[in-house]
């Protein structure tokens, strides 16, 4: 019996195995006809039938297509018409189509590169097509009406590493159309698409409905007569780690449009030359009526009529991003950098060397009010100059703007603003061209920007709630290095000497006090080897030594009150560097709740949730939020009804799950409030903070 059951089960080992090959199916344009896609050595010549042969016998997972060029129009299974304009490659819900693999012929046909090994998708169906000047392409008449659709699918359809070209939509879409499919497409160039249409639009893309996302994507000199040069958007959509460059739309929205009530995500993305006609608006993206969150994005010589950079008619949230050279081009160009006609909420950018044929070189506001803290506007220009108006110009508008620096000074609403030179670092780069793509518009150190922005500044100011700043800058770096924000979209990373803050606590206290006596009895360069710090820490009239005009700067500067400003206490703790109050983990984001209670969660619990429960056990610690980090309290496995504690307490404790552990900020109205709790050692009006792990809940 022992052979028997040897082959029976060499039998199973083979039907699993080749039920598992068969999941994936090959393709590749050097094959030969008659393959089924089993392997690299049946691999299907044409893609058509492979995607035919995963939409109709199903367990296709993944489909591999080698380098080479494929064509909509061609197969051999008779699926479709050749020269058929209508002819695209649909996505599949539940199939990952990937590119760019080695092939047939290479020593390893797995080994997958989309650069080298470009997987091209060519709606070129006639072979004909000459690129004329940038995404202009001459006879492309017959080319695919959309090389690509993802129609109706989920994210399950995935499309990664190809190379989609040479589609001419009448109905928008030439690269890829979707109509209520939310395909995940990832690490594909789109390029010398069009949309020749008037209405539709997207020459690279058009999306209708559903939510795609693009993630690593290339869209390059992609044109359309309509809106969105690269991609049009009615419905949803996420972009992240995108480059759009060189791409034209005839009526607006030169790379991205958003409309009719859509909403999206933009970040870490690159537009880069975009364009639309003098009458056009939008040179790199046009939010209509439309929902839209841009973060550390940057955008670098687009060029429209009005908003070269951006022209926002929705609600929009800009944040982190850079613009440099953008132009409102024309006798009656507006807003060179950005337009906008509604209330976006601007936060943390650098406008730098944009232009404006007539007003608003960096942005041009009118109607509404729009927010605008911790930004730099300096070297814009329009027709008047580099003046305030140069830099943010008001047409029946009331912008409030906070934290900033602007050249020429900002006479609207809003304070704490300055227009001194925020020292960049080459705003006109190598070239010596200023709003090119060579300018650094980082800061150098020293910069007014440094450490003068508003931490607690609410990135969205449409929605309830503090909306906090992100954990990081345009480049990714840690978004408050030493004390506080910066001003701008980058944040300085080196050391920056705070005046009169000797021990570099980010306090000027007491303890700088006493330094600053030392220092103040030196007799000057030359007589102490110590004078030199001493000058650089409490010279503030940089004359060359420390004295009485000094000691009079030093006693403004130490009779501010930290606790104004309670996110950089919050920080300090959370850094270790208050009391013994342990650090956490500093890429722990924090959420900051309606009532005002902050906190972040260390450890995220995965059983059973305190909502709906009346009891909890937790082991806590709580502290004041002072500048020595005092203990009050701590427990261990204590069980409190969550009726019968202060509503901070109740809040934060009652959105946990068992086996979570947060860390929790109680401003004084969710703790004890004017009165305190002088028994345990809470002054009046005191902050809170505790460590809480929550061990079991009850009713």
């Amino acid at each position: 019996m022992k052979p028997l059951v040897l082959l029976i089960v060499c039998t199973n080992l083979l039907w699993v195995v080749t039920q598992a090959s068969a999941q994936t199916l090959y393709v590749d344009d050097d094959a030969s006809t008659n393959g089924n896609g089993q392997s690299w050595s049946t691999a299907y010549k044409y893609l058509q039938d492979a995607l035919h042969d995963a939409d109709t016998n199903g367990g296709i997972t993944e489909i591999h297509v080698g380098q080479g060029t494929y064509k909509p129009d061609q197969d051999e299974g008779g699926i479709v018409t050749p020269d058929a304009r209508t002819a695209t490659f649909q996505l599949l819900s539940g199939v990952a189509l990937t590119g760019g693999y080695a092939g047939i012929g290479a020593p390893d046909p797995d080994l997958r590169d989309v650069d080298s090994n470009a997987s091209i998708l060519n709606g070129d169906l006639a072979g004909d097509d000459v690129p004329t000047n940038g995404p202009d392409i001459a006879h492309n008449s017959e080319n695919s009406l959309s090389v690509l659709t993802g129609d109706d699918t989920d994210s399950s359809a995935v499309l990664d590493g190809f190379l989609i070209v040479n589609g001419n939509a009448d109905r928008g879409g030439g690269g890829m159309r979707s109509q209520n499919g939310s395909p995940m497409v990832a690490n594909c160039t789109f390029m010398h698409n069009a949309a020749d249409d008037v209405e539709f639009g997207g020459g690279g893309m058009r999306s209708q409905g559903g939510n795609p996302t693009l993630t690593g994507c290339i869209f390059r000199e992609n044109a359309t007569g309509a809106e969105g040069g690269a991609v049009k958007i009615r419905g949803s959509i996420t972009a992240e780690n995108c480059l759009f460059a060189d791409n034209r739309a005839d009526n607006g929205g030169g790379a991205m449009m958003f409309f009719e009530e859509g909403t999206g995500s933009v970040i870490n993305c690159v537009f880069l030359r975009n364009t639309t006609p003098d009458f056009a608006i939008g040179g790199g993206l046009w939010v209509n009526d439309s929902t839209v969150m841009v973060s550390a994005c940057t955008f670098i010589r687009n060029a429209a009529g009005a908003g070269g950079g951006i022209i926002d008619q929705g609600q929009m949230v800009l944040v982190n991003s850079v613009f440099t050279g953008n132009e409102a081009i024309g006798p009656f160009g507006l807003g060179g950098g950005m337009v906008t006609t509604q209330s976006p909420t601007v936060t943390n950018c650098t406008f730098s060397g944009n232009t404006a044929g007539f007003q608003g070189g960096g942005m041009l506001t009118y109607s509404n009010s729009p927010t605008v803290t911790n930004c730099i506007f300096w070297g814009n220009s329009d027709a008047g100059g580099i003046d305030e108006s140069g830099q943010i110009h008001v047409d029946t508008a009331t912008p409030v703007v906070n934290h900033s620096n602007i050249q020429g000074g900002w006479t609207g609403l809003g304070g704490n603003n300055t227009n001194a030179d925020p020292l960049f670092v080459d705003s006109n780069g190598t070239d010596n061209i200023p709003g090119t793509e060579d300018d650094d518009v980082r800061l150098l150190p020293g910069s007014p920007c440094i450490d003068t922005g508003d931490d607690d500044a609410d990135i969205d100011a449409s929605t309830s709630g503090l909306q906090p700043l992100p954990p990081t800058d345009v480049d990714g770096n840690p978004r408050i290095f030493d004390c506080h924000v910066d001003i701008g979209a980058y944040e300085f990373q080196g050391e920056n000497i705070m005046f009169g803050d000797f021990d570099d606590n980010c306090l000027i206290d007491l303890d700088d006090y006493e330094v600053f006596e030392i220092c103040l009895s030196l007799s000057g360069p030359g007589g102490d080897p110590f004078f030199q710090e001493c000058s650089d820490i409490f010279d503030s009239d940089d004359d060359g030594d420390v004295d009485l005009a000094d000691f009079s700067a030093f006693q403004i500067a130490i009779s501010i009150d930290p606790m104004d400003n309670i996110g950089w206490l919050v920080r300090e703790i959370n850094a270790g560097h208050i009391g013994s109050i342990p650090a956490i983990d500093p890429t722990v984001e924090q959420v900051i709740t309606g009532t005002g209670l902050r906190y972040f969660d260390i450890v995220t619990g995965s059983g059973d949730s305190a909502v709906g429960h009346s009891f909890v056990t937790v082991d806590y610690v709580m502290w004041l939020v002072d500048e020595v980090g005092t203990f009050i309290d701590q427990g261990s496995s204590a069980q409190f009804s969550l009726g019968g504690v202060i509503s901070g307490f109740a809040e934060g404790v009652g959105s946990m799950n068992v086996g979570g552990v947060r860390r929790m900020f109680m401003p004084p109205e969710l703790g004890f409030g004017e009165g305190g709790n002088p028994g345990a050692g809470v002054p009046p009006n005191a902050w809170l903070v505790f460590d809480v792990e929550l061990l079991a809940v009850s009713d």
